[in-house]
């Protein structure tokens, strides 16, 4: 499956609560959001970013919705015209460490449509997804528009499998919306990461845990 992936890098937002602006250019230490991003990626993964023209850190493939600012789902739409791979990982650009979480949804997955991240608090990360690229397209293609629509409302359309992460990796999936916010992840620049990026249970529709038996979906 590693070689049947696509990374999918939402970004482009307006940013409003960061002062407007490309917040994916924020520095987290040395290096950008976007940067911190791209590299955790494993190197022989082909990379689409949706969003503006900007530098990178390795080679990405540009490519922007349109118009501009339609929101998550009408950027991954665009990045699916140019998708090859059968599956894709599907993050935020403001979750500059959630690359490091993709082994745990490759180890969760099991012929669902979708495989999503759930912190110890229960809450889904569902800008952070592993999902099999046609039921991606079919689910669209159900909505009214993917301009304006949000990612929860496509993947309940899908056959979802949640995987709990573990404690100590819950900062693997925090991203920032405020001045504030970039701070705290700042003071997770230098924190040690557990390489498993979760534990690979399997949780419910509201985070709870479930038995290795049952699978957590959407209905």
């Amino acid at each position: 499956m590693w070689d049947d992936i696509t990374a999918v890098i939402l970004t482009g937002g307006r940013s409003a609560r960061m002062g407007g602006g490309d917040k994916t250019q924020s520095l987290i230490g040395t290096e950008t959001s976007l940067d911190l991003l791209v590299g955790s990626l494993p190197d022989h993964i082909t990379v689409v970013v949706v969003g503006p023209q900007r530098p990178s850190c390795r080679p990405v493939t540009l490519c922007r919705e349109d118009p501009p600012f339609g929101g998550p789902v009408a950027a991954l739409h665009a990045a699916l015209a140019v998708v090859e791979t059968p599956y894709v990982l599907v993050i935020a650009g403001d979750m500059p460490f959630a690359g490091r979480v993709l082994p745990a949804l490759i180890r969760a997955w099991n012929s669902h449509d979708a495989v999503v991240p759930v912190d110890s608090r229960g809450r889904r990360q569902h800008l952070c997804c592993l999902a099999q690229v046609e039921s991606l397209r079919a689910a669209m293609e159900r909505l009214p528009s993917p301009q304006g629509a949000s990612m929860t409302s496509v993947l309940e359309l899908l056959d979802v499998q949640a995987v709990l992460l573990n404690d100590a990796n819950d900062h693997v999936l925090a991203d920032f919306d405020t001045p504030e916010e970039l701070a705290a992840l700042r003071l997770w620049k230098g924190h040690p990461l557990d390489p498993l990026a979760g534990d690979g249970s399997r949780t419910g529709d509201h985070g709870e845990p479930v038995g290795d038996g049952q699978a957590a979906q959407h209905p």
